[in-house]
């Protein structure tokens, strides 16, 4: 799959980020206040992974079913995906296969975080409202061999 388009371009603190992003070998937390992009920069982030990795698989973590609407909504309104390249994990939504993004529920990717993540595919995770996945439980969820990891929250301190 080669890199969509994002519907738009990318805020000045965002290109700092995304340098500092990269310069970090593509790892690290955004703290950015509520509305200020962050689901923007993670799909900037997410654009230049699939420049390097046309196969690339994404793993999107949030905290909540609402998170998970925003971001399917996202990733097909402003990132331009396919809603048939998007899988949907939680409690009531357990796909039969992942796709190229799948977007989980982080109580539940804890118990199948192995089936989506990894596997033959370059893998990127990104953890929305990263500062909730801290616990020892949702910890098992942060588990695999990703090629790319990115962390969003207004709030990272815990």
């Amino acid at each position: 799959m080669s890199a969509p388009a994002l519907k738009f371009g990318p805020r000045a603190w965002q290109k700092n980020a995304l340098r500092a992003w990269e310069k970090a070998s593509r790892r690290g937390i955004a703290k950015v206040v509520t509305g200020g992009g962050k689901t923007v920069f993670a799909e900037l982030c997410m654009s230049r992974v699939l420049d390097d990795y046309n196969a690339a698989h994404f793993v999107i973590l949030v905290p909540t079913i609402s998170l998970l609407d925003q971001w399917t909504l996202s990733l097909e309104d402003d990132f331009g995906v396919e809603a048939d390249d998007i899988a949907l994990w939680s409690g009531g939504k357990k796909p039969k296969e992942a796709r190229t993004f799948n977007i989980a529920v982080i109580n539940s990717a804890r118990a199948f975080i192995g089936k989506i993540a990894g596997g033959n595919h370059p893998t990127m995770l990104i953890v929305d409202e990263v500062h909730r996945a801290a616990s020892e439980q949702n910890a098992k969820a942060l588990e695999g061999d990703f090629i790319a990891t990115l962390g969003l929250s207004a709030t990272p301190e815990r």
